[in-house]
């Protein structure tokens, strides 16, 4: 019977491993695929496949349905090294996924099972800085252009062959140093150096020029020119250190959008969720009914009804 003093359930990083003997024996992980995941993203073919990047064990996807008439470890397949990070189906081809993290891009064939490493050039210089987590991901309005950040944000129209960078660095140039680390930023003498990445971006569903980008040190700016020029509309409010965990366009305004903030870093665990309706001017706080002491990771827009 289960529980057992017999029956042993570790979980990791990597999934779980069973022991109905206390230890003396051990089942694999592939009997019940498990990860920690970070971004979840969809392919267009059929069956559609799931694909994220993994803590530990890296990026992954798995198939929406088997031929054996049940979805098993056979249908979840490694699709190259990059873990953590965002993961980006080619909607133009099946048989390629992107995916993104710790300032690599790999480009998966599954045809061959080839790996090719297409980050941008432009990273291996100091002037760049990367996250474990990097935003991936293609245009809604133009399926042949990619988008990936670091400090700045790139684009490409050939697949990853060669990348362009259309921002500055949108950062803080001064953060300072998050209070929750205070204690140790003492044993760093370039604490105070530390400087963010871009954290989110969302091109826009209704005007092509249009794109959002968020960082992990509080800021927000929008493009309505493909990246020629940037506008900074933070909110009021966002202090050095607040995470934009995740931006949405409007799927139905193109003067709309959504933004989702973390302040855990400032030891401020309330939720945080903006909208705004005229192109960033003006923000406004729609977290009404959500509990106090719940920082927010994602905010979406239900991209059919408004």
């Amino acid at each position: 019977p289960f529980p057992s003093p017999d029956t042993i359930l570790p979980t990791s990083d990597q999934g779980v491993g069973v022991s109905v003997n206390r230890g003396r024996t051990w089942s694999s992980w592939y009997n019940q695929p498990t990860a920690q995941l970070y971004h979840v993203s969809a392919s267009n073919t059929f069956p559609y496949r799931m694909c994220g990047g993994q803590q530990e064990s890296g990026s992954v996807c798995i198939s929406s349905r088997g031929n054996d008439g049940l979805i098993t470890f056979r249908e979840w397949h490694p699709i190259g090294a990059i873990e953590y990070g965002y993961v980006a189906p080619d909607p133009l081809d099946g048989d390629i996924v992107y995916a993104a993290g710790r300032g690599q891009v790999s480009k998966f064939h599954w045809s061959t099972g080839q790996v090719q490493m297409v980050a941008p050039v432009a990273l291996r210089s100091a002037d760049y800085r990367a996250d474990r987590t990097q935003p991936i991901l293609f245009s809604p309005l133009d399926p042949h252009v990619l988008y990936y950040a670091a400090n700045m944000l790139f684009r490409s129209a050939n697949g990853g062959e060669t990348w362009q960078a259309i921002s500055p660095d949108l950062t803080r140039p001064h953060p300072g140093i998050p209070p929750g680390v205070a204690a140790l930023a003492a044993k760093d003498p370039g604490a105070d150096k530390q400087r963010g990445v871009i954290y989110a971006v969302a091109p826009s569903f209704r005007a092509i020029d249009t794109i959002w980008a968020g960082t992990d040190d509080g800021l927000i700016h929008v493009t309505r020119d493909g990246g020629k020029s940037w506008k900074d509309v933070t909110p009021a409010g966002l202090t050095p250190w607040s995470k934009v965990t995740q931006l949405e366009a409007s799927h139905f305004d193109p003067a709309g959008a959504y933004a989702s903030v973390s302040r855990f870093r400032v030891d401020d665990l309330r939720p945080y969720i903006y909208r705004t309706r005229d192109g960033g001017r003006t923000w406004q706080p729609i977290t009404a009914g959500l509990p106090d002491d719940s920082p927010i990771d994602t905010v979406r827009e239900d991209p059919l009804r408004r």
